[in-house]
């Protein structure tokens, strides 16, 4: 016997009930975990454009701010910029400021670290988002302050990002989980309730077995559905069955009556 053959030989050597309760289960489950996939990947997608949008907030106000300022710009004129310095640090981002040869003249909040200026791709102007790394999103753009040119730098990291991912997915287990046994149980307690006028039939069938026709064979079920019309038949049929069974033994006791006295009088002529 192959394997699937014993699986479903498995299934169907189950209960009614078992089955009922495995299948209703199985199929709140799969939705379950269906909707749950499609929500984790749209939320995963809207949840990774906050943060791009928070990268490119960022690089807004850095290029907006280094540009305005002119030549003359100081290290104390960036640290006097309380509103970007916290901002910067409460996202936990690391900026540096770059000369047009990649060398580094100015970091703010050392955190991260920076990929090789040599692999990075340097937009000819604005600037640009590199998103293939999993751990952060990168970001370079351009910048002019009087005869200088150089490079602004970014380093967004999605700690928070993943964090808030592997949280949800959790839940998200531990939800489907809890449906799974919930709808199990859920559709093996309906399924006693709905099964429990076969299980009275089942009784019924089972006394006239072994007793015959000497209890009352009526069922109390009202209810006019496939069950009800099960039992409907199965009672008018037991009726038929007794009545011709009555009339069977009627007859067997009027013809032994009937036969008794030609039979008393050839063994009084025999005697």
């Amino acid at each position: 016997m192959t394997r699937m053959k014993r699986w479903k030989h498995s299934i169907a050597s189950q209960s009614l009930k078992k089955k009922w309760a495995i299948s209703s289960g199985a199929v709140i489950f799969m939705s379950f975990a269906v909707m749950s996939i499609i929500l984790y990947i749209a939320l995963k997608g809207w949840l990774y454009q906050q943060e791009e949008q928070e990268v490119n907030r960022t690089m807004h106000d850095l290029t907006s701010f280094f540009e305005s300022q002119g030549p003359y710009l100081t290290v104390q004129d960036i640290q006097s910029n309380k509103g970007l310095m916290t901002s910067i640090v409460d996202k936990d981002q690391t900026v540096r400021l770059l000369n047009s040869d990649g060398i580094e003249l100015l970091q703010i909040n050392n955190t991260s670290t920076f990929p090789a200026f040599d692999n990075i791709d340097l937009p000819d102007n604005g600037y640009s988002l590199d998103t293939d790394k999993s751990s952060s999103i990168s970001a370079i753009g351009n910048i002019q302050l009087g005869e200088f040119i150089g490079y602004v730098q970014l380093e967004h990291p999605l700690k928070g990002f993943q964090s808030m991912m592997t949280y949800i997915i959790t839940a998200m287990l531990m939800f489907s989980v809890c449906s799974l046994l919930l709808s199990g149980w859920i559709g093996y307690m309906l399924a006693t309730y709905l099964l429990r006028p076969l299980q009275n039939l089942k009784s019924s069938m089972d006394d006239v077995a072994a007793h015959g026709f000497e209890k009352d064979l009526a069922i109390a079920y009202d209810a006019k559905d496939e069950v009800g019309e099960l039992i409907a038949v199965y009672e008018t049929m037991m009726r038929k069955l007794k009545s011709s069974f009555e009339q069977q033994q009627q007859f067997m006791a009027d013809a032994s009556h009937e036969l008794r006295t030609p039979i008393q009088v050839v063994e009084g002529h025999l005697a």
